[in-house]
């Protein structure tokens, strides 16, 4: 999988929009788009909104393609954060 990919897999996960996630990471949605069609590349930048928007996002796995895409939680309330996120 590509970073390409891995960066649209984080989006998928969360079930939004690519102008929804836009948002919550500070792109526009021809960001987004440019960025999971490759016609733009994933910068150190973009990980880090992404990580920064969704902490339990594993950063060597945005980077790497290495298992899991998610981090364990660090404690219940990390937890309930998570799930919040993730169904809102």
């Amino acid at each position: 999988m590509t970073p390409n990919e891995r960066f649209k897999a984080v989006r998928e996960h969360y079930g939004l929009s690519m102008g929804a996630f836009g948002k919550k990471i500070g792109l526009g949605t021809s960001g987004v788009s440019a960025i999971e069609y490759s016609t733009r590349v994933v910068s150190e930048k973009h990980i880090k909104l992404i990580c920064a928007a969704f902490p339990e996002i594993s950063e060597n796995w945005l980077r790497t393609g290495e298992e899991p895409m998610l981090l364990p939680p660090q404690d219940d309330q990390a937890l309930v954060d998570q799930w919040m996120r993730e169904y809102n």
